[in-house]
This record gives structure tokens, sequence and C-alpha cells, in this order.
């Protein structure tokens, strides 16, 4: 198969799986799922809104001084209530996180072709989540260390973040999977995304931390919101769209037939 059929293949395969209208989708659970998570779970712990490991990590993450770090610092500090309204906003958003965990689940079952799960296999999807969730934040941890050592230091770390990636991609895919695909056809979506995701680190470092500083002189916090959720479904992007590509790569092709055995002559 030439370039062109697999290009017309994967277009085919978007078309199918709806996989750019899922990108958003999962964008927008995510964003409306898991920070209201983090700010709630911390208000339940400490007693206060006030998020500051979160604004923290995601000032290191993404290198944020002056006004656009001013404007993330003030976007995750809210007054404190009283600690009923935490309770129920972790009830609320916890059940957002499960809703979040059945869509990756049957998205990824559509990208791979597989059956519906059962009801009992969605938690699958939850380890999805769970994992991305730690993947970021270990990147902005290991970003910070690497910053301060600085040389080769943060080469180090930064070749074991990439190797990490991989193998946690690769194994939460086979999750995600329930073992039913084959697992070069995983090693290749845990290699390109493992790529995307470099591409995502870089593009974070340098274009989108100048951005999120123009919007936040703009528009205040309501600005980071913008950046924000645009990491997120560039993020989501490069994992739905790059185990998509695999899996189009990857899939079986059928054989040719056999040409029909020549007839034998008639004896007389």
């Amino acid at each position: 198969m030439n370039a062109v059929d697999e290009l017309r293949e994967l277009g085919e395969a978007l078309r199918r799986t709806r996989a750019v209208d899922l990108t958003y989708t999962i964008s927008a659970q995510t964003f409306v799922a898991l920070i209201p998570l983090v700010l709630v779970l911390t208000g339940a712990i400490t007693g206060t809104g006030d998020s500051v490991v979160l604004a923290k990590g995601l000032v290191e993450r993404f290198g944020l001084v002056g006004a656009a770090k001013a404007a993330m610092e003030q976007l995750f500090t809210t007054p404190g209530a009283g600690s009923g309204v935490y309770w129920l906003g972790l009830l609320v958003t916890l059940i957002s996180v499960v809703s979040l965990s059945r869509r990756v689940a049957r998205t990824f079952g559509t990208l791979w072709d597989l059956p519906a799960a059962a009801v009992g296999q969605r938690w699958r999807g939850l380890v999805w989540v769970v994992v991305q969730l730690g993947l970021s934040f270990l990147a902005s941890g290991l970003r910070s260390v690497g910053h301060h050592r600085g040389g080769r230091v943060e080469l180090v770390l930064f070749v074991a973040l990439v190797v990490f990636w991989g193998v946690a991609e690769y194994g939460v895919q086979w999750v995600l999977t329930a073992g039913l695909v084959a697992r070069d056809r995983l090693l290749a979506a845990a290699a390109i995304t493992s790529v995307g995701r470099i591409a995502v680190l870089l593009w974070s470092g340098t274009y989108l931390a100048g951005a999120l500083a123009r919007q936040a002189d703009h528009y205040g916090p309501i600005g980071v919101v913008f950046g924000l959720f645009t990491w997120i479904l560039v993020t989501v992007g490069v994992l739905v769209l790059g185990t998509l590509l695999a899996a189009v790569l990857t899939r079986p092709r059928p054989q040719p037939a056999a040409p029909p055995a020549p007839a034998q002559p008639a004896h007389p």
C-alpha cells in the first residue's frame, strides 16, 4: 500500500471514528472535571479554597512570570466556604470524572475497532484519566528539577521522562483494550504518542508560555483559562489522533489470494 492509499485510509478512519469531535469532547470534559476536582480536594483537605500547590505546579510547568504568573495564582485562589460545599462539589466532580472515564473507554475502543465494552469494564477508562493526570504532574516536577540543576541532569531527566511516557502509554493502552490488540500495534501507538508529547512539551515551553503571558495581560485569569484549555486540547489531540494513526498504520492487511493451481492433464 502506497502513501496515497495510507492517507486515504487515515481520512476514512477520521470520518468513521469522528476522532476530531471526540478530541474536543474529551478535552472539554477533562477541563470541566479534573481542574474542579483538584480544587475541591484541596479545599476538602485544607478547609480553604486556596489551591496554591496546583497554581505553583502550573506556573512551573509553563515557566510563567509576571502578569501570567499572577493571573494563574489568582485563578486558582478562591475564598474559603463551609466544608459541606466542598463535599457536595466533590460528589459532583467525581460524577464528572466517571463520565469522562466512560467516554475515554468508548473512544479508544472505537479507535481500535473493538466491540463495545461491558459496563463492568468501563473502569479501564478511569485508569487512563489517572495516568494522564499523573504524567502531567510528573512532567512539571521533572521540569522544575531539571531547570534548577541544568546541564546533564536536565538531559538525563528528559530522556527518562520520554522513556517513562512510552512505557506508561503502552501500559494504559493495554488496559484500555483489555489485551485484545496485538502488542506491536500498542507499541506503535506508544511510540507515536510519545513523540507527540515531546512536540507538546516543546510547544508549551515556547509558544504557549508567551501566549499565556499575552492573554493574561489582556484578559487576566480568563485569558489563562483559554490557554489551559488549549494545552489540554492539544495534549488530548496527540493521544487520540496518535492512537488512530497507529491503528491505521498497523492494521492487519488482507493477504492476496493464492493463484489457482494449474489443472492437471487427464491421463488416458
